[in-house]
């Protein structure tokens, strides 16, 4: 699910106002099932496994950026990465989540901010390479959990988002435009996003203002999105690309990281009683844990880190169905905040 509003001002990763926002899609709710998981041993991920990779979305809509074409609009419209967009609206709960009415509001990005075909000639000749990208998820997800759906490469939608089976990635983003290499580290994170919603489905996203509801829900996100930004760390750190994202400072800096700590630690304190909230402060929370300060992607990767270091791979593995495990390591850090404050 993707998911996010990924703007962070400052960030090193901006994420844009797109159809969907993360507050938005909190605000509204979501759905997914989840299979049974079958335990057993981790094994190597098959990085030879061939994904599918479509880029014919992304090619038509920075056509259409430069005129009104009815055979373009429905060769967009029959696209079956119009579709996974308008799934996605869907799982998040948007009432206008026709195909139709997600392509105006695509194109009219398109065309307000043109972007060029930059990060499609860097990848040009290189899914296989991508695809890689995506199968790396699974080293961090449990034996069986495969991806099987398709890759759309898009313009104008968000920055990346899972929309199970399938992911899309936004060619046009100034994030990717910046740096094409950053598309195949977010196909790695929405990826895993895709493995853990298949296996643990979101908790039922109403009644925000109930402090109880809302501190499962923070707690799931934080593992969410916790587990996709570290599921890109081993890569990024091989390749030299920690820099490249301002939520890697958790890995390098280690003021950073208690800053993102302290942070989360407050905003939870804030919704630690049992009296309902005002819109207001539910808003203001789940802002800065998502796409304002990304406290629950920086946050949550600390305690996937620690998982690992501590306990190993397969243990951080494990607790994506076994949650109590992934909530302890998280009080931990949280406690060994408060020791040293």
């Amino acid at each position: 699910m993707r998911t996010k509003s990924k703007t962070a001002p400052g960030s090193a990763s901006p994420r844009a106002n797109y159809p969907m926002t993360r507050r938005e899609a909190l605000l509204t709710g979501a759905a997914l099932l989840a299979p049974a998981l079958v335990r057993c041993r981790l094994a190597r991920p098959d990085a030879s496994r061939s994904i599918a990779v479509d880029d014919g979305f992304a090619r038509l809509a920075l056509k259409a950026k430069d005129r009104d074409d009815a055979d373009l609009r429905s060769r967009l419209l029959s696209h079956p990465a119009l579709h996974a967009m308008a799934r996605h609206q869907r799982m998040a709960g948007s009432a206008n989540a026709a195909p139709a009415a997600v392509l105006d509001r695509v194109l009219a990005e398109v065309r307000r901010t043109r972007p060029g075909p930059r990060v499609l000639e860097a990848w040009a000749g290189r899914y296989g390479d991508l695809g890689r990208h995506v199968v790396a998820a699974e080293a961090l997800l449990p034996p069986g959990t495969r991806f099987g759906g398709t890759v759309f490469l898009v313009a104008g939608y968000d920055l990346g988002v899972a929309a199970p089976p399938d992911l899309l990635l936004n060619v046009a983003h100034p994030h990717f435009l910046a740096d094409p290499r950053e598309l195949g580290f977010y196909a790695t994170h929405e990826a895993h996003h895709a493995g853990f919603l298949s296996l643990r489905p979101p908790p039922a996203l109403r009644d925000l203002q109930d402090p109880a509801r809302l501190r499962e829900i923070v707690a799931y996100f934080t593992q969410l999105e916790g587990l996709g930004v570290h599921a890109a760390y081993a890569l990024r750190k091989r390749q030299g690309a920690l820099g490249a994202d301002a939520d890697y400072q958790v890995y390098t800096d280690p003021a950073a990281a208690r800053r993102a700590t302290a942070r989360y630690a407050e905003l939870r304190a804030r919704i630690a009683g049992t009296q309902r909230l005002p819109d207001a402060e539910v808003g203001a929370v789940l802002e800065a844990m998502s796409s304002g300060e990304r406290i629950w992607y920086r946050f949550g990767a600390q305690v996937a880190a620690a998982i690992e270091r501590d306990q190993g791979r397969a243990a951080l593995v494990d607790a994506i169905v076994h949650k109590a495990r992934f909530q302890a390591a998280a009080e931990s850090l949280l406690r060994d905040r408060r020791l040293r404050a």
